[in-house]
């Protein structure tokens, strides 16, 4: 059986989407944009680019589902595939409430499929270390939009770089200080899998950033020259959407850094605002494309047999209560 979207998932996408027109508005002030503009560089877009950006999202999504499901099994957890894929698009669409509802939300719903909680959270929390390296790997590609700060800047990237190489080789003794802020993560298991992780995390990275410059490209083809900048904006706006963990989806704090760096970066305040927008609504469709080709699983028997045992324990429970009265 297909998802069918529930009445407040879809009001949680719709208020992620009003939140997005909300913080395009306050970019085009901000850079005194021409809507005018910023629809002409929308128009050659609209089509097989489109399409194309969408179905490249959806792959890294089911990307992202199999990472966390190789994660499970690295630590001893393991879930069937369509049980991975359907637990985690209902868990990500909850992050368009709150940026950092889909992480918490994961472990809870995996605690219903047998998943040990410290094992589920502990998930969560090694995907997020792992995704903030390698974007953390990009942050060269924005040096030149920092001058005051490009070494830093490199001296940051070249850090993560440092830290994704240790996290494939030898990720327990890499992480092994996070379990004296966390004692109950769980690192047992991941050496072995660490390239393995690695690659796939950083696949889904790559394809959205792909994305994201081929919109460039799209809208104003002298892109092209300034990759390398674009590439920058995606990585800044990335790691500036993760650290705002309140916010829907990274919406508003992701934009306005894209746009504020894309603004240097030789495009102008229309296309700008045309391509910060389209690049969150193919983000957005993508996953959804994703949700929608995800089939719920058959419960097992082991899973029909525990819903009957605690609906009997219900059931027994109401019966005791009732008796007391």
């Amino acid at each position: 059986m297909k998802h069918k979207a529930s009445v407040h998932e879809v009001l949680r996408v719709g208020v992620g989407l009003v939140t997005l027109v909300g913080c395009l508005w306050i970019l085009y002030i901000t850079l005194d944009g021409n809507w005018a503009q910023a629809w002409q560089a929308l128009t050659p877009v609209v089509g097989g680019v489109s399409l194309v950006s969408i179905s490249l999202h959806a792959w890294a999504n089911a990307m992202l589902a199999a990472q966390w499901g190789r994660m499970l099994d690295a630590l001893g957890s393991h879930l069937p595939r369509a049980t991975v894929a359907w637990l985690w698009t209902r868990a990500q669409l909850t992050r368009f409430a709150i940026g950092s509802a889909g992480l918490v939300s994961r472990p809870l719903l995996a605690r219903s499929q047998g998943v040990p909680l410290d094992i589920g959270t502990s998930t969560t929390v090694l995907e997020s270390v792992w995704l903030m390296a390698m974007l953390g790997m990009g942050l060269p590609f924005a040096a030149t939009l920092l001058p005051a700060v490009s070494i830093w800047v490199w001296v940051a990237g070249a850090g993560c770089a440092l830290l994704v190489i240790g996290l494939t080789v030898m990720p327990s003794r890499v992480l092994r200080p996070l379990q004296w802020v966390r004692p109950t993560l769980v690192t047992t298991g991941l050496e072995g899998h660490g390239w393995r992780i690695t690659r796939g995390y950083i696949s889904q990275i790559v394809l959205r950033a792909a994305v994201f410059v081929l919109l460039a490209i799209a809208i104003n083809p002298s892109s092209a020259t300034n990759w390398m900048l674009v590439v920058g904006a995606f990585v800044l706006s990335y790691l500036v959407g993760w650290l705002f963990i309140f916010s829907p989806g990274g919406l508003g704090p992701r934009e306005a850094v894209a746009g504020l760096v894309l603004s240097q970066a030789g495009l102008e305040s229309g296309q700008v605002i045309a391509l910060v927008a389209l690049a969150r609504v193919v983000e957005v469709l993508g996953e959804l494309l994703y949700v929608s080709k995800v089939q719920r699983p058959e419960p097992t028997e082991d899973a029909a047999a525990q819903d009957k045992s605690e609906h009997l324990e219900k059931g027994a429970h109401k019966t005791l209560h009732a008796d007391d009265g």
